[in-house]
């Protein structure tokens, strides 16, 4: 067997251990995955539920998708993303996902970037088209930035989160106006580090606002 053969066969069994890695501490990627066995159920393609989701609570959510998407579309000129969406309605099913509880500083969604699709997870309080739309934003961004830029840490945590927050049009971390005159607080103590923005973001009010008017 050649050099390159053993090369490519090592790649590939590498690929195939890490997804496998990968959606063993990431539940939410076997939902995206196995939804039914998960206990989830799939009301449009690539968008999956819990059980506790009621026929009102799913058509409304398709809703808020279709405006996230608009919205996203708008902004970026398209939105081309691969998405799938996984949602929760309950605060056991999201702290099942590896979510936490309601308060504050706690995630309302988390998007899960990989080179062939974007896995997004809603929490309870991220069901609105505001927060799809963020995440959106990531997936979009993901694609077009390109995977490895992102998870090689090329583009810095502030950049990506202030331009979702820029996108999805965020009232709660901008004024309405255009330009600078959106910014509620100024640019300032901007963070790179992915993992030292998601700490911050669950103390610091102004993150989100200040990385905004960064953008």
């Amino acid at each position: 067997m050649s050099t390159l053969r053993i090369s490519l066969l090592a790649i590939f069994a590498g690929a195939i251990l890490g997804a496998v890695a990968l959606m063993y501490f990431v539940p939410t990627l076997r939902v995206a995955a196995y939804p039914e066995r998960m206990g989830f159920r799939t009301i449009a393609p690539g968008v999956m539920v819990e059980a506790a989701f009621s026929e009102a609570d799913a058509a409304q959510l398709l809703r808020d998708i279709d405006t996230a998407r608009a919205r996203i579309a708008r902004f970026y000129g398209a939105f081309d993303a691969n998405v799938k969406l996984v949602a929760c309605k309950t605060l056991t099913c999201n702290q099942r996902l590896g979510g936490e509880g309601q308060g504050a500083g706690t995630a309302a969604a988390m998007t899960y970037g990989t080179p062939f699709v974007s896995v997004l997870r809603l929490a309870p309080r991220g069901l609105n088209p505001t927060i799809i739309a963020h995440e959106f934003s990531h997936a979009e961004f993901n694609q077009r930035a390109g995977y490895w830029a992102l998870f090689r840490r090329k583009v810095p945590a502030w950049f990506n989160e202030g331009l979702a927050v820029v996108a999805s049009d965020d009232a709660r971390y901008m004024h309405d106006g255009v330009g600078h005159t959106r910014c509620l607080a100024p640019p300032t103590g901007l963070i790179e580090g992915l993992n030292a923005f998601r700490r911050a973001g669950g103390t610091d009010p102004t993150l989100y606002a200040r990385a905004a008017c960064g953008v």
